[in-house]
């Protein structure tokens, strides 16, 4: 019996840094030694790119030419919603994916939660009918979802999957039982690259080193992180910083990331400011740290 042939749609314009890009690595890698294969939808002008995938370059330009939604389009698309209809923009983004997969039909297409994915299910049913199509849950489902037009969405697709059973029981109070199966599947880690140090070499009177390793958005709490050490009496402690506002390295700093660099300053602490960098030095950085901070102020989907 043959392996299935694989199909993942990250969310649209995605970069290679993204957690959703690391987790369909994982799936991949562990498929191909299998015999399988997987084919990932990737943007064109983006540099997404999965080792053992045949990638499917795909142009969003037709559906989301600025690369974004404004606010009188996402208010739109909920009002949209709200009344059973499809959303105009977030439930055709994935048109230009869907165009792409059907030329090479997956057996089993996932398709990861992450803008209002789940907008695009019907399409996607719609026009692969003979799929396996599976809702891949890795951020909570938008608030601008009523219970009604979940449940119309969720029903297109096959099965569901969670990062986490506290993402599952979120969104099951929320929209109440699923009107699909649902599993839940935790984020593996790579343990060629994460390890632990295989020697302790820190003093107990050396100062501490702290690390942040993500996204530096406001949500990721990363101001508490200063605030607390500043606040602290930890003589002598650093911190390190290691992310983006974005998933890249070359680019201007967000507005968030100069209010943290003036928060270093204020509280006088000793930040090293390290933006996005390969999964190889953040396992390098973190076997050399003392402790690593998760300051996150949202509901992280898999927090624990």
């Amino acid at each position: 019996m043959r392996s299935p042939h694989l199909g993942h749609v990250p969310t649209p314009l995605s970069l290679a840094g993204s957690s959703i890009a690391r987790v369909i690595q994982g799936i991949t890698s562990e498929h191909a030694q299998r015999g399988g294969l997987t084919s990932v939808a990737a943007a064109h002008n983006r540099d997404l790119h999965i080792q053992d995938a045949t990638d499917v370059a795909i142009d969003y330009s037709s559906t989301c030419p600025r690369g974004w939604f404004n606010r009188r389009e996402l208010v739109t698309d909920f009002a949209f919603g709200k009344i059973g209809l499809r959303r105009p923009h977030y439930g055709r983004l994935q048109d230009p994916a869907i165009a792409g997969f059907r030329s090479i039909r997956p057996d089993v297409v996932f398709v990861h939660e992450g803008h209002y994915a789940a907008a695009s299910l019907p399409n996607w049913r719609q026009a692969m009918s003979e799929a396996l199509l599976i809702l891949y849950i890795h951020n909570p489902l938008s608030r601008s979802y009523s219970h009604r037009e979940a449940q119309r969405l969720l029903s297109a697709a096959d099965g569901l999957i969670f990062v986490s059973q506290e993402a599952l029981n979120r969104e099951e109070s929320r929209f109440g039982p699923f009107p699909r199966p649902s599993a839940v599947v935790h984020n593996g880690v790579d343990h060629n690259l994460f390890y632990p140090s295989p020697t302790a070499t820190k003093s107990l009177d050396d100062p501490l080193t702290i690390t942040y390793v993500g996204q530096i958005a406001p949500h990721k709490g990363v101001h508490l992180l200063l605030e607390a050490v500043g606040a602290s009496k930890l003589k002598g402690a650093s911190v390190q910083v290691i992310g983006s506002a974005e998933h890249q390295p070359d680019r201007a700093l967000s507005t968030y990331e100069q209010s943290l660099r003036k928060l270093a300053l204020q509280h006088a602490l000793n930040v090293t400011w390290t933006p996005f960098v390969p999964q190889a030095e953040v396992a390098a950085a973190l076997r050399a740290t003392d402790i690593v901070c998760v300051p996150s102020v949202w509901q992280e989907p898999f927090g624990w």
